[in-house]
């Protein structure tokens, strides 16, 4: 009894390192058995377990660098850059049309032709009486002014048979006949329409909420199917100001050079028009973001990792390994992130401020949309 009394403190500091091994074992324990319903506490009594705490899995993604580009694309059809009704000046009934709906046609060549028959007698006779004034000039019967006078009459015969005929203004083709031979039109009747193609318009309809993206002057990729979806380039050379009935569409022209005349009018025609262009820009998904009160989010991913002990190597050596969920996936936490959203497209989105290059945000998944907030777990069941 003695002995004991003598080394009182001795035993009563051994009994302390003991109870502080046993509950540093008990800790290695609970960190390697996280799925026991309860744990005994240094006296062999049983504690509560902490309520497992609620694990969102998530896809993962980084903030790319890229050049950005925002477009619209639209259907339509190809028409002529200038369709040039044809008209005359007198009427008179269509004696010939000298090309078919959409031959070439070369400038200077006459198009169609109305019957002329009274202005080509009158020219024949007119050419006529000329002659015989030039003669009798010639021999001193007559004075200059009355061969000018005869002059003057032939030239205008001569116009009175031009007009009953069109001429090419351009190279071009041939458009829609309004009448058929034969047929008696009047002035400012259409007879038909000549196309200058040396560049033509392609028109779609752009619907009422991205008018505001369209201006003039955007650069156009205009597809063609006739040419296996060869690409033309195009500017936007016009915008109606008004909205048409029930499409609630508004018509753009685009101008598309067509020196080589393989682009007819009729033609379907695809457009991309681009709106808006950024290089190095950096770009998430558009599903990545979250509409606030106080504007847009994203939810960074910090990763979880635990200390280990480093076997065979001593006690307290320790290194550092990834945090795995009771699935089998990657643990993390998610950390909302304020980000300034520039543009935005059905896919992509534009921020100018909040991300870097690189830096890893949580993509939407089923269950994420409700429950993600600062600060949750998350498991990364993959990443895109």
């Amino acid at each position: 009894m003695d002995f004991f009394k003598k080394n009182k403190t001795l035993f009563i500091v051994i009994i302390v390192i003991c109870a502080l091994i046993v509950m540093w074992g008990r800790s290695v324990i609970s960190r390697r058995e996280p799925g026991l319903s309860a744990r005994r506490g240094l006296f062999g009594r049983k504690t509560p377990e902490k309520a497992a705490e609620e694990i969102i899995p998530v896809k993962v993604t980084k903030a790319a660098k890229m050049d950005y580009k925002d477009t619209i694309i639209s259907f339509g059809t190809i028409k002529g850059f200038e369709e040039i009704p044809i008209k005359f000046k007198n009427s008179g009934s269509i004696l010939k049309f000298y090309f078919k709906e959409g031959d070439e046609v070369k400038k200077g060549d006459i198009v169609v032709s109305q019957n002329q028959q009274e202005e080509a007698i009158k020219l024949e006779y007119t050419k006529i009486e000329y002659d015989k004034n030039k003669a009798l000039y010639e021999l001193g019967a007559i004075t200059a002014d009355k061969l000018r006078q005869g002059e003057l009459e032939l030239e205008s015969a001569e116009i009175q048979v031009e007009r009953r005929n069109f001429y090419a203004p351009s190279d071009g083709f041939m458009g829609t006949r309004k009448v058929n031979e034969g047929e008696l039109v009047t002035p400012g009747d259409v007879t038909a329409t000549f196309i200058d193609i040396s560049s033509v318009f392609c028109e779609v309809g752009i619907i009422e909420r991205d008018m505001g993206k369209v201006k003039v002057g955007q650069k156009v990729k205009v597809e063609l199917e006739t040419f296996g979806n060869e690409v033309f380039e195009g500017v936007v050379d016009s915008a109606s100001p008004m909205i048409e009935g029930r499409s609630r569409t508004q018509t753009v022209r685009i101008l598309v050079p067509n020196k080589e005349h393989l682009i007819k009018p009729g033609m379907f025609a695809k457009a991309e028009i681009t709106t808006f262009e950024k290089k190095d820009a950096i770009v998430v998904p558009k599903e990545a973001l979250h509409k606030r009160e106080s504007g847009y989010i994203v939810f960074g991913v910090v990763r979880v990792v635990r200390e280990e002990e480093k076997a065979p190597k001593g006690l307290f050596g320790r290194k550092r390994k990834k945090e795995e969920t009771p699935s089998g996936f990657e643990q993390a936490t998610a950390r909302m992130i304020p980000v300034k959203v520039e543009r935005a497209t059905e896919r992509l989105a534009l921020i100018s401020e909040g991300l870097a290059e690189g830096q890893e945000i949580v993509l939407e998944s089923p269950k994420a949309k409700e429950a993600i907030k600062d600060g949750i777990k998350i498991e990364i069941i993959s990443t895109e």
